[in-house]
């Protein structure tokens, strides 16, 4: 259960990471205590900020 949430905790801080490159909040970022549940938050975050931002990668 700690790795899970070590893992949870790294998934929303790369996200976050990820977002304050374009200066905003994505919605998709939310805690969860759920690792799966939170990383497909991360896939659809980082698919949408990739898109929208191909240099960020």
């Amino acid at each position: 259960m700690h790795i899970a949430k070590q893992a949870n905790v790294l998934v929303v801080l790369l996200s976050f990471d990820l977002i304050k490159k374009e200066e905003r909040l994505h919605p998709a970022v939310v805690i969860t205590n759920d690792i799966n549940q939170a990383l497909i938050e991360f896939k659809q975050v980082f698919t949408d900020v990739c898109a929208k931002n191909p240099q960020a990668v």
